[in-house]
């Protein structure tokens, strides 16, 4: 991206990426001081280095996310999932980033049926423009999001339903091979045996005492 704003070709860039850490998502963005140092570098004939202040990076990087979700969860008699229901509202800041629709849209919606078995999946997003730092990719990159409705409303439900949450999952959990929820293609998966062995290790069975 650099080389195009630039007009250089690839082949005259050499980027250096030590080790820094993650949040690559956040990285992913082309920011206008990488633009702006490369040109001045070039002008100058010299190396430059700049580091933003934290409090900089606060106003200008590109934050995770900013949602205002409503969900709803149908289920029969027995506690099988019907059909579930989201509407969000996804902020995207002052201006698009890279990346910055694609996440609470396909990224989002289409992780919705999480591990369980939803015959009838509805998402509607709404993007808004706000005065607020752009959004894009950041650790999960729509992914979380998902998680956070899927399993908070699963949780409610269970509390509402007088049904224990560890069970209610169970009786939801995908046990047929291909699935293809919202999208995507679920080709395997052990959901039961992977939240054995987790109340397992977190001693739920006594957490009641």
């Amino acid at each position: 991206m650099t080389a195009f704003v630039l007009s250089l070709p690839e082949s005259k860039l050499r980027i250096i990426a030590p080790d820094v850490g993650g949040g690559f998502g956040s990285k992913i963005y082309l920011y206008a001081e990488d633009v702006a140092l490369t040109w001045a570098s070039k002008k100058v004939q010299r190396p430059i280095k700049w580091t933003c202040e934290r409090s900089e990076a606060f106003l200008s990087d590109a934050h995770g996310r900013d949602h205002v979700t409503k969900a709803e969860l149908a289920m029969d008699a027995d506690g099988k999932f019907l059909g579930l229901r989201v509407h969000a509202t996804a902020n995207m800041g002052a201006y698009l980033s890279t990346f910055a629709s694609a996440i609470p849209t396909i990224l989002y919606a289409t992780l919705l049926a999480g591990q369980y078995v939803t015959p009838a999946i509805y998402a509607e997003v709404k993007a808004v423009f706000t005065n607020t730092v752009p959004v894009d990719a950041y650790r999960g990159a729509g992914r979380p999001e998902a998680m956070y409705v899927l399993e908070r409303i699963v949780e409610t439900t269970a509390r509402e339903m007088n049904i224990d949450p560890a069970e209610l999952r169970r009786r939801n959990f995908i046990r047929s091979w291909p699935y293809t929820p919202v999208g995507l293609t679920y080709d395997s998966g052990d959901y039961s045996a992977l939240l054995d062995r987790a109340t397992e290790i977190a001693g739920v069975k006594g957490f009641a005492a």
